[in-house]
């Protein structure tokens, strides 16, 4: 597997609702190229975190602050051109500004769910970024967000309202699938992509493996983990942002389990600069992250 590193910290150009500067990671699989696509590089608290204990803190996030980061993915296959996941507002039109040259058009976006900060990207105000490209989301995805029982037994009617726009906006485009069970003779969404079930997260949060070769597989998992720190020794640990934290925890268990015993890489939305490596089963239910960077 040939990795490439090439960081565009582009001084003058910022994410308009950041304001942070951003960088692209070039990660090369096969005839596949994965674009970690970087927004917001920071750190969190631990407000944020269910499941943790005063021991858990004291050995994970000493100072009560952790790595995290706001990113997407681009994904340049022999066919097409896949953004998976768009960021926040701003953001997507940015990364593809700068890489006009080697990524002239965008052929379809898959989303993994509909937080406002992995759809955010596809509208300029109420104005479609990518008015010609298809955006897949799952089923189960699309009838949470849709659902008015949902919206007003949730304490989200601003991110509930967020989303409808979106789907409003690209109505026409909408493409609604059902994802796949990660290793039951998996069919691909789109050519060299599988949609994999991760709920929990969300009723319908998806993970989108990538490649057509099994050695040549890089697993996006988008909100599967927050807080790498913290969630990958002790993948028990949820967050507040977890429609069902139970669900999401039982999902993060058996993804790492998988990944470790097949070897395959992983990239996420919330894992801090370059996004995306690998996972080690170090016992005790716990795993460990080394970047491929």
């Amino acid at each position: 597997m040939k990795r490439v590193f090439i960081a565009l910290l582009l001084g003058a150009l910022f994410c308009y609702a950041s304001a942070q500067p951003y960088g692209i990671y070039v990660h090369k699989t096969g005839d596949y190229t994965i674009n970690y696509c970087s927004i917001k590089q920071g750190s969190g608290t631990s407000a944020i975190l269910i499941g943790d204990t005063p021991e858990i803190l004291e050995e994970t996030m000493p100072g009560d602050t952790f790595p995290n980061a706001t990113a997407f993915f681009i994904v340049q296959t022999p066919e097409q051109n896949i953004v998976i996941d768009a960021g926040i507002e701003g953001c997507l039109i940015m990364h593809l500004t700068a890489l006009s040259k080697i990524i002239p058009k965008i052929d379809a976006v898959l989303i993994t769910h509909l937080h406002g900060d992995h759809f955010g990207g596809l509208c300029d105000g109420d104005v479609a970024v990518l008015p010609n490209t298809k955006i897949y989301i799952s089923n189960a995805e699309y009838d949470f967000w849709m659902s008015d029982y949902e919206m007003y037994n949730s304490n989200q009617t601003r991110g509930f309202a967020f989303a409808r726009s979106m789907l409003s906006i690209y109505k026409d485009n909408i493409v609604l699938f059902t994802p796949e069970k990660l290793g039951e003779n998996n069919k691909e969404l789109l050519s060299g992509i599988i949609a994999i079930e991760g709920y929990g997260h969300t009723p319908g949060h998806t993970l989108y493996l990538v490649g057509q070769k099994e050695e040549e597989q890089l697993l996006i998992w988008g909100d599967l983990t927050h807080a790498m720190a913290i969630q990958m020794p002790y993948p028990e640990v949820a967050v507040t942002y977890d429609v069902d934290s139970e669900k999401a925890v039982r999902t993060r268990k058996a993804i790492l389990d998988y990944v470790t015993k097949h070897n395959i890489p992983v990239g996420g939305m919330h894992i801090p600069f370059p996004g995306i490596g690998y996972i080690e089963d170090i016992g005790g239910n716990g795993y460990k992250f080394f970047s491929v960077y």
